[in-house]
């Protein structure tokens, strides 16, 4: 189908202004400057095809992904490339899809183009990568938390010492009650030096 281009989303949001069904819609893919894929399901796709052409949307009838929209022969090199694009677009598809219906579908289209065993490669590349990223990431985390637990030691320890160093300073002063305990002693003093004193000085009736 040629659309004027735009993102997925913008397309999207025309094909719901437009009326389409997009439950009915099960994958939409950009395969050229203005030529999209849409995957539908097979009891929908002369309703879709129908709602397609009202809209204003041309129907490219009999479209090959892997041969060139005008149907004119590619140079040697060049197929080999366009090939190339489209098993990985396919291993991709395949490999991210969670319809059932939709991978077993791009299977078979691969099997039809002989392509089954290259798409099968590209799947295995795939998880190969997913495996090694996970991986790394688990790494990546696992090292974020040792450094974590080796600050929270550390503070701890930290902390330990200053509790040590408090409690050994307490032990090495006088108590607070002794204190006030010899403080008061010393007030009881005073206070007796200075009645004794006023009774010296105080003259006789």
């Amino acid at each position: 189908m040629r659309i004027a281009p735009a993102p997925i989303k913008i397309i999207k949001s025309r094909m719901k202004i437009l009326g389409f069904r997009m439950r009915d819609v099960l994958n939409i893919a950009r395969v050229g400057n203005s030529l999209y894929e849409f995957a539908v399901n097979d009891h929908d796709s002369a309703t879709f095809t129908t709602h397609a052409k009202s809209a204003g949307w041309p129907i490219l009838e009999g479209y090959d992904s892997t041969k060139p929209a005008d149907k004119k022969p590619l140079p040697a090199e060049v197929q080999e490339r366009v090939t190339a694009g489209i098993v990985i677009r396919l291993a991709k598809d395949i490999f991210r899809t969670p319809i059932p219906r939709l991978k077993h579908f791009w299977l078979e289209f691969a099997k039809e183009k002989s392509l089954e065993v290259q798409v099968a490669q590209a799947i295995a590349n795939l998880e190969k990568t997913k495996k090694a990223t996970e991986k790394e990431e688990e790494e990546e985390n696992n090292n974020e938390m040792a450094v974590v637990e080796e600050e929270e030691e550390k503070e701890e320890e930290q902390l330990g010492n200053e509790t040590i160093s408090i409690s050994n300073t307490n032990k090495s002063t006088d108590s607070p009650c002794t204190d006030v305990a010899a403080m008061d002693i010393v007030s009881q003093d005073l206070i007796e030096a200075t009645q004794e004193s006023a009774m010296a000085t105080t003259p006789q009736q």
